[in-house]
C-alpha cells in the first residue's frame, strides 16, 4: 500500500482511495478510539487498516489475501512484469548493520527468477 500512496484513488492493484497509508490509520485509529486494547479488539483494527487495501468497495465478505485474485486492473503478475524489465530495484540486506537476515543482492538470481 505505501508503494501506492497516492494522493487520488487507484485501482492498478487493487482499489484504493486516495492517500490509502492515511486513510488505514484513520480506520485503524476509529476502532481503537474508544481506548479499549483487548486481543479481539486490537484485531477488528488491523482488520479495518488490512481492508483499506484488501477491500475497500466492501465487495467481501472478508478480505482475500491471496495475492493471485487481486482485484485492480494491473494485477501483481504485472507489476512482477515491471519488475524484471523496467524498474529493476537493488535490494539487500547485509544482516549485521540492520534487522534482516542477510541476503545480499545478487543480480544473476535475480535474473533467473525473472526469467
Amino acid at each position: 500500500m505505501a508503494m501506492t500512496d497516492y494522493p487520488y484513488p487507484t485501482s492498478f492493484l487493487n482499489p484504493m482511495p486516495g492517500n490509502p497509508v492515511a486513510a488505514a490509520v484513520d480506520a485503524i485509529a476509529e476502532v481503537l478510539a474508544g481506548g479499549n486494547r483487548s486481543d479481539w479488539n486490537m484485531m477488528e483494527a488491523l482488520k479495518a487498516g488490512a481492508e483499506i487495501y484488501y477491500n475497500y468497495e466492501g465487495q467481501h465478505s472478508c478480505n482475500n489475501l491471496n495475492p493471485n485474485t487481486g482485484g485492480g486492473d494491473l494485477g501483481f503478475a504485472g507489476w512482477d512484469y515491471l519488475a524484471c524489465t523496467t524498474l529493476i530495484m537493488p535490494s539487500g540486506a547485509d544482516g549485521e548493520n540492520d534487522m534482516f537476515l542477510p541476503a545480499p543482492w545478487n543480480a544473476t538470481i535475480y535474473m533467473e527468477q525473472c526469467e
